[in-house]
């Protein structure tokens, strides 16, 4: 018989391997391309309609 439970495991400890090798491979082995980009200054008119989000409920 397979044993289930471990050919689960095995499966998304595989999956969870890859995950991490291609998030190292990205970052080690990308270059930065093109110009920097400036930040946004984000002023409080803008959040305004942040603020009282909880008083629709």
């Amino acid at each position: 018989m397979i044993d289930w439970e471990l050919a689960i495991a095995t499966v998304v400890a595989f999956g969870v391997l890859v995950f991490i090798l291609r998030c190292l491979w990205v970052l080690l082995f990308t270059r930065v391309e093109g110009e920097k980009v400036e930040p946004t200054e984000i002023s409080a008119v803008d959040l305004i309609p942040f603020q009282n989000h909880d008083s629709d409920r």
